[in-house]
């Protein structure tokens, strides 16, 4: 029989939040690339039991009582569920801006474009699509209700903190592509109230409830920051060594004195490498190291799918990556402005001579960069940490690349810091000043449970 959960009083939590990496929340029409769209006020939304999923997964994750607050299914004795979500709505639809960023299906057994057989032909077609986003800058805002009782409150409430302070600290994120860094939000605002279901007064505002002022809400704001943040946080700090091209989708200007590419932008027009870029480029090394370990003893057997995910095959399920890779701005838009234009030419790769009408021009990037990535919390964050950390060393020592252009030299850094966050402290690495670096043995430690691995066989 079903356990019925027994509540004398209602927590309600007024969640604003802003997005600091663009949002990807699949359509409701099956339609994978674009953004799903509220049927009443037309606008992007997030879907309540989104929000509340990756909430109860994360519980789940870190070993907290998941069941107890969300309920559960399955077996007689059931618990209810104790806890509603309300769909996240965009507040300022002034500040919603939609990105559109291209995106390929890449092939694990050549290292190209996938491609697939058109249904009915004998014809192959390469896997490149455009996805919708929402930019960062957007604010939306949900709310949080608790069924609870007078034992139980505090505990109640320090789990829905947590929850948010995860949130805030990116441990969780929302919608799709996360382990490309989207979905990362900031919380902006906590607003609390207790509605006391035994005393007149308490039923009262909750009849209200939608019509209470701020002023009627305790701010729980500060309460986020007294939580850990779980996550290994990896950070490669730069610049460009001469410039750099990710191109975007399609120019819009044409003619002499015009771009034939350019790179892409963000919706706040910032020149940006994305964290798919990132991602696809760290992921090509470690893929590179984890072979070379492997033919000297050390068995990375699984580490790249835990680390980067791994799409379903078949029967088989997809594995969600651990590691979240941020989108990296380029520079000062103003100074990128101000490069000149690059104009090349298109080379016959069989004869070695100039295709005819082959003469094109850049708008390339260049400034300075810093690329983030997140490990969450998992039985592999360290093996995880360890093997990012060896890939942003050769990134690091220009071993490869970002973008196009490797040949032409586009896309390498020049290297300033190299730090690694732990919840036991923070390891730096200086590259100008080997000497100034702090906490090496973090580093140590991270880099040697890949050896554990050799140890254990």
């Amino acid at each position: 029989m079903r356990q019925i959960a027994k509540y004398d009083r209602i927590l309600k939590y007024r969640v604003t939040a802003e997005l600091t990496q663009p949002l990807h929340v699949g359509s409701a029409g099956g339609n994978n690339e674009e953004i799903l769209i509220h049927p009443v006020t037309g606008l992007p939304f997030l879907q309540a039991t989104g929000i509340a999923g990756v909430l109860r997964s994360y519980m789940d994750r870190t070993g907290q009582d998941a069941d107890g607050l969300f309920g559960e299914s399955g077996n007689e004795d059931a618990k209810e569920c104790r806890i509603a979500v309300t769909d996240g709505r965009f507040t300022d639809p002034e500040k919603i801006r939609m990105e559109k960023r291209p995106h390929v299906k890449i092939s694990r057994e050549t290292g190209s474009v996938s491609s697939a057989k058109i249904k009915g032909t004998a014809k192959s077609a390469g896997q490149k699509f455009d996805m919708d986003y929402i930019g960062a800058g957007a604010s939306f805002s949900f709310d949080l209700y608790i069924k609870s009782e007078g034992s139980r409150e505090e505990e109640d409430n320090k789990a829905v903190l947590d929850m948010l302070s995860a949130l805030n600290d990116h441990e969780i994120q929302f919608g799709g592509k996360r382990s490309e860094g989207c979905g990362q939000v900031k919380v902006s605002e906590v607003l609390f109230r207790q509605f006391a279901m035994t005393e007149e007064t308490g039923r009262a505002a909750w009849a209200r409830e939608d019509a209470l002022s701020t002023s009627e809400y305790k701010n729980e704001t500060a309460s986020l920051s007294t939580c850990d943040n779980r996550d290994y946080i990896l950070t490669l700090s730069g610049k460009t060594e001469n410039d750099i091209l990710i191109k975007a989708i399609a120019v819009n200007e044409f003619g002499e004195g015009n771009a034939d590419a350019k790179n892409i932008r963000n919706a706040q027009k910032e020149y940006i490498i994305p964290g798919s870029s990132i991602k696809g480029a760290v992921r090509d090394r470690a893929e590179k190291i984890c072979a070379y370990l492997k033919d000297n003893g050390t068995d990375c057997g699984g580490l790249i799918a835990r680390t980067f995910g791994e799409a379903a095959d078949g029967a088989e399920e997809g594995i969600a990556g651990n590691a979240a890779f941020s989108d990296a701005v380029i520079g000062s838009v103003e100074e990128i402005d101000k490069i000149p234009l690059q104009h090349r030419i298109h080379v016959d790769k069989f004869t070695g001579g100039v295709f005819y009408k082959g003469l094109f021009a850049e708008n390339n990037a260049a400034g300075s960069i810093k690329l983030v990535i997140h490990v969450h919390p998992g039985d592999f964050q360290q093996k995880s940490a360890a093997v990012l950390l060896l890939a942003l060393r050769d990134l690091a020592a220009g071993l490869y690349n970002l973008g196009s252009g490797y040949s032409v030299g586009k896309g390498f850094m020049a290297p300033e810091k190299l730090t690694l966050k732990t919840p036991d402290g923070v390891a730096e690495y200086s590259f100008e000043n080997p000497n100034a670096g702090k906490n090496s043995e973090i580093f140590d430690r991270c880099v040697q449970s890949l050896k554990a691995e050799r140890s254990a066989k």
